[in-house]
């Protein structure tokens, strides 16, 4: 385990330390307190190699899992990318959760992307013995209001499964966005376990270009 927390931590430094390209958001909520982010690359300017690292931390107001509450999440994902083309991009690396652990993880990444619309969509799997499959997918749509502002549609999901259903959310965000800084409102559906219990969060939310 040693290993494998020192391997994170240089990821994510170098990540961290090389200037990246991404985001980062934080949405205040009715239920908890949601923060993401997503930061990449290549270690060369147009290289084909690079890094990518993948937060989320859900910090909720009450929690009591006795009771039937959730628990706090914090998941990382920090991942060395090969891309092959402009579209598609290969991943290696190790998956974090604090209910999980660290798991060596693949994943392959379509990027579709367009003058006011992008779309992502990322298939993943642990590499080891009796693994957990993932689904990942993320649509944004930012028309022009003028040449400073614009504003932004995007919808966010993801399903993981093992034998049974483990983890599933959808969220949609609409807002105004300023040069790199966005805000506006969002809602997120979080489903957990085989029997897919339902929870919601619907708040306000910044997100800010890396």
């Amino acid at each position: 385990m040693k290993h494998k927390s020192l391997f994170l931590a240089f990821l994510f430094l170098s990540v961290k330390i090389s200037a990246q390209s991404g985001n980062l958001e934080f949405m205040a909520g009715h239920s908890y307190f949601h923060y993401q982010h997503s930061m990449s690359k290549t270690l060369k300017k147009n290289g084909s190699v690079g890094w990518q690292h993948i937060a989320t931390l859900i910090k909720q107001y009450e929690n009591n899992p006795e009771k039937g509450g959730v628990a706090d999440e914090l998941m990382n994902q920090v991942y060395i990318t090969f891309k092959t083309s402009r579209t598609i991009s290969f991943k290696g690396g190790l998956f974090y959760t604090n209910t999980t652990g660290f798991k060596p993880s693949a994943a392959i990444q379509f990027l579709f992307m367009r003058k006011q619309w992008m779309m992502i969509v990322s298939p993943r799997i642990d590499v080891m013995k009796n693994p957990s499959y993932e689904i990942f997918m993320v649509t944004n749509y930012s028309p022009s209001i003028n040449d400073k502002w614009k504003l932004h549609f995007r919808l966010q999901a993801m399903s993981s499964v093992s034998r049974f259903h483990d983890r599933s959310y959808q969220l949609a965000r609409i807002g105004a966005g300023y040069k790199g800084l966005q805000f506006g409102a969002g809602i997120n559906f979080d489903e957990y376990g085989k029997s897919f219990k339902l929870h919601n969060n619907a708040g306000i939310y910044f997100q800010a270009a890396l």
